[in-house]
């Protein structure tokens, strides 16, 4: 699996916000469409592709630029045995359709693969976000740059071994919380923007509860992630472009996050391996897609029609995002009181059998205790059917004052997978 969600508990940047305020929901109070009056009406299976289900998230523009012309500079330490293995797949993935259905409609050009830099000395044991920010800088000052002149539409990819211990503001590589990889910006000293990334080379995801790739797989799918983010959000803490969820699902902001390759990267299949390419790429988020009522992770690459399974969230819920007061759609719940909540089932086809359905507490992922007890009337269903959910509150969550889950469906090689919020208030 790629690198970084749960917001930024794990990391998806240098810093701990986007750069802006997330926003009001906007909407009026409501009903949290507890069921249990209702009786188990479970619907029944449906042949009107998709059934009625809620709006599928979008992520936002904060209104900075993307990278118009992006270029990959792939950066490695001596000694560093997949250097080549990572230079053709920077060459193969700037010229693939690929990288140009997951970038166009956000305004991102054609990319290019431009000269490998090649470190004269190894890796360090370990080093800091502030340490790697002073190489980026150093190298591209003075008057003969040792990486030649600065370019504000590069991408400066650092690639370090799994036995470097990176410690950045977003947590440690390589640990359960940490990061497998990030992207940031660092101004040099006449002003000029410079966007770079750090792969940590982690040789797993060790946060995701979900099989994923490993080695040189795991770091290309990584690499693929915080490409395309820092093609579409760049200048992610000066001038914030796709950083962030609707208004209405600001939830996601936490997990799994708001750029674009957060809000694909938490799926159990995330990544794929492209015709021709010999490592895998990450699927990323289209807003296009998601528009369309289709599967928003794109390319889609499973031949069974996109099913997914829609927590009904119609409250106005109050938390923090790391100090910002914010509102959005779900479920309210008082600590030590519960609440049941319906899960609508769609697909836009025959998926020929029912989807399994399980439900997960993302921040337990991390390194917090259970904050809710969740109990599912069915495990199971298909398009326009309804599952129900029951959620227990046990504590409020000190770091954002709401907590999170994930509804999973999973039926042969797809999953997919939906977040909801908590409000205690």
């Amino acid at each position: 699996m790629a690198t970084c969600a749960l917001a930024l508990l794990m990391g998806c940047s240098s810093s701990q916000t986007t750069g802006a305020a997330v926003a009001d929901a906007g909407a009026d109070p409501a009903d949290a469409g507890d069921t249990a009056d209702a009786g188990p009406d479970h619907g029944k299976p449906s042949t009107s592709y998709p059934a009625p289900h809620a709006a599928v998230p979008k992520t936002m523009s904060l209104g900075g630029d993307v990278l118009a012309a992006p270029k990959l500079v792939t950066i490695t330490f001596a000694s560093d045995a997949r250097a080549a293995d990572l230079e053709s797949f920077a060459t193969a993935l700037a010229a693939s359709d690929t990288l140009r259905a997951a970038t166009t409609e956000y305004g991102v050009g054609a990319a290019t693969a431009s000269t490998p830099i090649h470190l004269a000395d190894a890796a360090p044991t370990s080093t800091t976000d502030g340490d790697i920010q002073k190489l980026v800088t150093a190298s591209l000052s003075g008057a003969t740059p040792a990486w030649g002149a600065p370019d504000k539409s590069a991408i400066y990819t650092l690639f370090y071994p799994p036995t470097t211990r990176i410690t950045a503001p977003n947590g440690v590589s390589c640990a359960i919380g940490g990061f497998n990889g990030y992207h940031s910006e660092v101004a040099l000293a006449d002003g000029t923007p410079i966007v770079y990334a750090v792969i940590a080379g982690c040789d797993t995801f060790a946060t995701s509860p979900f099989a994923g790739p490993k080695g040189t797989d795991e770091v290309t799918s990584v690499a693929s992630h915080e490409w395309v983010e820092a093609m579409t959000d760049p200048h992610i803490n000066s001038a914030p472009a796709f950083a962030q969820p609707d208004a209405l699902d600001t939830g996601w902001l936490v997990v799994p996050g708001g750029e674009v390759g957060d809000m694909c990267g938490f799926n159990p299949n995330p990544s794929f391996v492209p015709s021709g390419f010999t490592h895998p790429v990450q699927r990323m988020w289209s807003n296009k897609e998601a528009a369309l009522g289709h599967d928003p992770c794109v390319p889609h690459v499973s031949k069974l029609p996109y099913f997914n399974s829609a927590p009904v969230l119609t409250d106005k819920v109050k938390w923090t995002y790391f100090g910002t007061p914010v509102q959005s759609t779900g479920v309210l719940i008082p600590v030590g009181q519960t609440k049941t909540i319906e899960l609508d089932l769609f697909s836009l086809g025959d998926t020929g059998a029912p989807w399994k359905i399980e439900v997960l507490e993302p921040l337990t992922w991390v390194r917090q205790k259970p904050e809710l007890v969740m109990t599912l009337d069915r495990q199971s269903g298909q398009n326009g059917e309804k599952v129900y959910l029951t959620i227990k509150v046990l504590a409020k969550d000190k770091n954002f004052g709401a907590e999170f889950f994930a509804v999973v469906s999973t039926l042969g090689d797809q999953s997919n997978i939906w977040y909801g919020t908590v409000g205690n208030q």
